[in-house]
């Protein structure tokens, strides 16, 4: 973790580096695939009260980049955003759950 701030609601990873499905070719035509690296900046926001309960929202962003080739800086590239809906979803579904727990 880059950052974990619990009580500001702020939660930054560190890089995670790997390849991506994209390639580039060497002179001689050897495959390559590209190298990138992502990192997650999750916050969570409290909301005011209202009649049922509490209220927060949660923001959650990939920050992606990409690099061309070999010799080239890393370039960013948006997100498809499957990541952060699986996360929230997640987030979602423990949310449901412990209401439930809670109820009984």
């Amino acid at each position: 973790m880059l950052t974990n701030n619990k009580d500001a609601g702020i939660i930054d990873t560190d890089f995670k580096f790997g390849t991506s499905d994209q390639h580039y070719y060497y002179a001689g035509g050897q495959r390559r695939a590209q190298d990138m690296k992502w990192r997650l900046k999750i916050r969570v926001l409290k909301l005011a009260k209202d009649l049922f309960g509490e209220k927060s929202q949660v923001r959650i962003e990939k920050e992606e980049w990409i690099s061309p080739g070999p010799l080239e800086a890393f370039a960013a590239v948006p997100s498809n955003g499957y990541l952060e809906k699986a996360i929230l979803y997640r987030i979602g579904r423990l949310i449901e759950l412990e209401k439930k727990l809670n109820s009984q």
